[in-house]
């Protein structure tokens, strides 16, 4: 009787398996949003996105960090993995704002510049910094952008 249950048991498990396991076909990172024409700068920057950075931070000197960081709407940044340095010679940084289309004060860059500006306050003191930056690339889901004067050697990649 074990032996004629066990068969039966088989048998069912056997046949009640007909399911086809097709693999996945891998993605194609090639392939850029179709019909996708990235909005200025001012817009596309807006929202939350994954940074690639080589720029100096903390007095770590240039070394690559990954994280992410938000640019809202009303020019604020969320930086909470350090895109840029929360540090000034004065003391920690209270505020990180940005402004994507600054006309530039330099010369050998007629293009606008895209600045990030840095504030420290405590109860005597404000002091800020601007650090000034030009896009080198405005796609949908990809933004470069590069300190001036390194060959686009130095700056950062956000990606959506």
């Amino acid at each position: 009787m074990k032996t004629t249950l066990l068969r039966w048991l088989l048998f069912m498990g056997l046949t009640g398996c007909k399911e086809e396991l097709f693999p996945l076909t891998p993605p194609d990172y090639s392939i850029s949003i179709p019909g996708c024409h990235p909005p200025a700068i001012d817009q596309n920057i807006v929202g939350t996105w994954h940074f690639e950075s080589n720029l100096a931070n903390n007095g770590a000197g240039r070394v690559s960090t990954k994280g992410t960081v938000t640019f809202d709407q009303k020019g604020n940044i969320i930086d909470p993995d350090t895109l840029f340095s929360n540090d000034l010679g004065s003391g920690q940084i209270r505020t990180k704002t940005y402004n994507p289309a600054v006309n530039s004060p330099f010369s050998d860059y007629p293009q606008q510049l895209f600045v990030v500006y840095r504030t420290f306050k405590d109860v005597t003191n404000t002091s800020s910094s601007a650090e000034y930056f030009y896009v080198v690339s405005n796609e949908c889901d990809r933004i470069h952008i590069s300190s001036l004067h390194t060959n686009n050697e130095i700056g950062f990649v956000l990606t959506k």
